[in-house]
């Protein structure tokens, strides 16, 4: 027969609630040992530290319909990431074109056409510097003049 050792669970336990109760009334008891840096909240010190999010949004779940074509400007910063990824998806009756130009430049790389009822992934990673920057210009359009029905969505990671 297995003996187990159930005091390693209830220390788990014990100090899982113990944060709980602490989160719970929003303040914490000043005699817990330091686990870390301590950044006030609202002061310049949080200029000297690298806090960044999982991702910069940057077109957040945009939804294009109507006659017109579809453009966007998208300013990048090298400290919001080294990836951004372009997604479009083509809910509209016809095929629809993707031309993106990079600081004043078109790249065809990225330039392509989104059939009807399909979607498609456009990404650019900057592998040897510090992160993504420049300006990105968006332009989805169809030749036929029909009604769009997009969703865009567009993230620097």
């Amino acid at each position: 027969m297995k003996k187990y050792s159930v005091l390693p669970l209830s220390f788990a336990l014990m100090f899982s609630l113990t944060s709980v109760s602490f989160a719970e009334n929003g303040s914490v008891p000043s005699n817990l040992p330091s686990t870390g840096s301590t950044i006030e909240v609202g002061s310049s010190h949080l200029q000297n530290h690298d806090i960044t999010p999982f991702d910069r949004k940057l077109i957040d779940s945009v939804r294009h319909t109507g006659g017109s074509a579809y453009t966007k400007t998208l300013t990048l910063h090298p400290e919001d990431g080294k990836t951004l990824n372009l997604a479009i998806a083509n809910a509209g009756s016809a095929s629809v074109y993707v031309q993106i130009t990079v600081d004043g430049k078109v790249d065809y790389s990225a330039s392509r056409s989104i059939a009807a009822g399909k979607s498609d992934i456009i990404s650019w990673t900057n592998f040897s510097g510090p992160g993504l920057s420049g300006t990105y210009e968006i332009y989805i359009y169809n030749k036929d003049g029909s009604n769009y029905n997009l969703s865009i969505n567009a993230r620097q990671v």
